[in-house]
């Protein structure tokens, strides 16, 4: 798995800051798993893939025969935009906003079919037809959040003796 991320950022004012970012990643020889890799194989024609009804499957002593394959790919690209703002008495306001794309060739972690959209045993012998958008892959994500430091008292009373203590004391 390799991963990337470029970003500017840029104070425009005094107490607002932005950035723009590119991140990315690329995944090759992942796992990809099939709940039954026992089928009848189909044959390469000039239009595509002829799957014969009769062919049989490739070890007809067994129900099912379960695969673990190292060629699953996974690509994700991304831009993101960030606006803060520091505000009086301690609060800050900022803004992310994320356009990006995941696409992959399995979304599976343990099983063929981990998650509820997926389908099982895809077809592990030619990859290229597995190829497109991941599970998880989310579009558009916006986010907006605040902070707020909470004001500290500069002098706090002494438990112990009933006075109170300022800074540093000798």
């Amino acid at each position: 798995m390799t991963q990337w991320n470029l970003n500017v950022q840029y104070q425009l004012t005094p107490s607002v800051a932005a950035m723009v970012a590119y991140v990315g990643s690329r995944g090759v020889h992942q796992p990809f798993r099939v709940d039954d890799a026992d089928m009848a194989l189909p044959t390469v024609t000039s239009a595509g893939y002829l799957w014969d009804p009769n062919a049989s499957r490739l070890n007809d002593n067994y129900g099912s025969i379960r695969g673990m394959f190292y060629q699953g790919r996974s690509y994700f690209n991304a831009l993101e935009t960030q606006l803060a703002k520091r505000m009086s008495h301690g609060f800050q306001l900022q803004g992310t906003f994320t356009w990006g794309k995941s696409i992959d060739t399995s979304s599976a972690t343990v099983a063929g079919d981990a998650f509820g959209n997926s389908i099982s045993s895809l077809n592990w012998f030619d990859m290229r037809l597995d190829r497109g958008l991941s599970d998880f892959n989310v579009g558009r994500t916006l986010v907006v959040n605040g902070t707020w430091d909470i004001p500290q008292r500069s002098h706090s009373p002494d438990r112990r003796s009933g006075s109170l203590m300022a800074g540093n004391s000798v």
